[in-house]
């Protein structure tokens, strides 16, 4: 018996060495990232007051998800880049263990097979980094963060949805500030997780013919209820960029310039073709050696799916990559589903038929993975690079810095590489972590600080200052000067 517990205990350790290994990889992935510069762009107030201001003018008029005015407050709070550090890293882990447990049934150190659900959490690690666009703290803050908390929000009420509404106070408690973001999250997040929550609760009041919900989920649905409303209102009224967009909720308007639009289905062809990809190489697998992956587990999640994907088409063009995130979440705890599943089968064929397999799906997770990686460390490089200029100009007694291109890593992955970009993106480049301005645009603005406002972030007078990374290097300001594109 001793001996038995022992063992157990063994692999449930090794299932928490995997989860600490991710959360070390998530912190080195963290580590490399570096904002863009519509992020840095706003991260350039002076005071609390001023970015109290722009969550304001953001909520009221332009965005208002939680992320967003979280985003702004993180200015006066100590920089983006300690938030980076902490928040990524807590979000991915969080984002793998309830893809775990949606998809699978059970937390992963419930697994008795501890060397299975290790392999699925770091299967579905590499896929989250290499699927999803996740390395831009702005997008992050108002889509893969708000959606890891909305996966943590259902793997905590699952017990809702098989009729179960018995719930602890401490639990209840927990679970309101998360109900609060997922409410406030995104649009495609916001609408499909209250529309299920609320559904699961009619569905069992119908079906019992009572009501049978706890006064835990009315106070939880409540909150998600409220959070939802905050949401929607500035954004169906006062909305600017909606009210520019000059977008019609009607069947005809959707269908003619959404649905039956081409580049929409391509882009978002181009998007999930690795995921279409691998769920059909595991399905042909799974077949071959006869395990069942359905269910209605597998069901929910489809549904779901297809959901976030309906709340997309309602919006005036699909080709925006982070709003791809919710699904490409979904999609990747159906994949960590089928992996868990064929990884228990016992056929007899079955290591030459995984062997090819698993080459297959690493090979295709590679084409994301490759040209992705060797942005982030030159990215990373060029941040470098950027404190060993800062040090040099604080020698010579400068407190501003002025940089241009030659000075950083900007060439390409492979330039003579043959392949489409959609299938390896041969040609991608580091990126510069600065807002770049040209000789024309410093001579046009003015020096004196002016109040931030987000619905004009970026052509606000100092912009170019690049504050936040100015204040990471100790620096007034730092000036990226590019040449001004050429017109045709």
């Amino acid at each position: 018996m001793r001996e038995n517990l022992s063992l157990k205990a063994s692999k449930q350790g090794g299932v928490y060495v995997t989860i600490l290994l991710i959360f070390l990889m998530a912190f080195g992935w963290a580590w490399m990232m570096q904002e863009e510069s519509e992020g840095l762009s706003k991260f350039n107030t002076l005071s609390l007051n001023e970015s109290l201001s722009a969550v304001v003018q953001s909520y009221s008029y332009w965005n208002p998800r939680i992320g967003e005015s979280i985003y702004f407050l993180l200015d006066c709070m100590g920089g983006y880049k300690l938030y980076m550090l902490l928040i990524h890293p807590t979000c991915v882990t969080i984002s793998l263990l309830s893809m775990f447990r949606l998809g699978i049934g059970k937390w992963p150190w419930e697994i008795e097979n501890g060397r299975r659900a290790s392999f699925v959490l770091l299967v579905l690690f590499l896929c989250a980094f290499s699927l999803i666009d996740t390395d831009w703290f702005l997008g992050n803050m108002n889509w893969f963060y708000p959606t890891s908390v909305a996966l943590l929000f259902f793997s905590l009420i699952e017990r809702f949805f098989n009729g179960n509404f018995k719930i602890s106070s401490v639990r209840l408690l927990a679970l309101l500030p998360l109900a609060i973001i997922v409410g406030m999250s995104n649009e495609n997040t916001s609408a499909v997780s209250s529309v299920c929550y609320a559904a699961c609760g009619l569905y069992y009041i119908w079906k019992k013919r009572s009501f049978c919900v706890s006064i835990g989920y009315v106070v939880i649905g409540g909150c998600l209820l409220l959070a939802f409303i905050a949401f929607y209102v500035p954004l169906m009224t006062s909305n600017v960029r909606v009210g520019g967009t000059h977008w019609e909720l009607s069947p005809l308007f959707i269908i003619k310039n959404s649905l039956l639009v081409v580049p929409n289905w391509i882009f978002m062809g181009i998007c999930f073709w690795r995921i279409l990809f691998i769920v059909i190489l595991l399905l042909v697998y799974a077949r071959c050696v006869g395990v069942k992956v359905g269910g209605q587990r597998a069901i929910f999640l489809i549904l779901v799916l297809f959901m976030l994907w309906g709340v997309a088409a309602l919006t005036p063009l699909w080709g925006a990559p982070r709003s791809y995130i919710p699904l490409q979440l979904v999609a990747c705890t159906i994949i960590g589903r089928l992996v868990y599943k064929v990884s228990g089968s016992g056929a007899a064929f079955r290591w030459s038929a995984a062997t090819i397999t698993t080459v297959t799906i690493f090979l295709v997770l590679a084409t994301s993975v490759i040209p992705r990686t060797y942005s982030l460390w030159y990215t990373f490089r060029n941040w470098s690079l950027l404190e060993c200029a800062t040090k040099s100009a604080k020698e010579r007694g400068f407190n501003t810095l002025t940089v241009y291109p030659h000075q950083f890593y900007r060439s390409p992955l492979m330039p003579k590489c043959k392949l489409p970009q959609c299938v390896f993106n041969s040609k991608i480049r580091p990126a510069v972590p600065l807002h770049a301005a040209t000789l024309q645009n410093l001579e046009n603005i003015q020096q004196e600080h002016q109040l931030l406002n987000p619905l004009k972030s970026l052509v606000h007078a100092d912009v170019y200052k690049n504050r936040a990374q100015a204040r990471r290097l100790g620096l007034e300001a730092v000036y990226y000067i590019v040449e001004p594109k050429k017109k045709d």
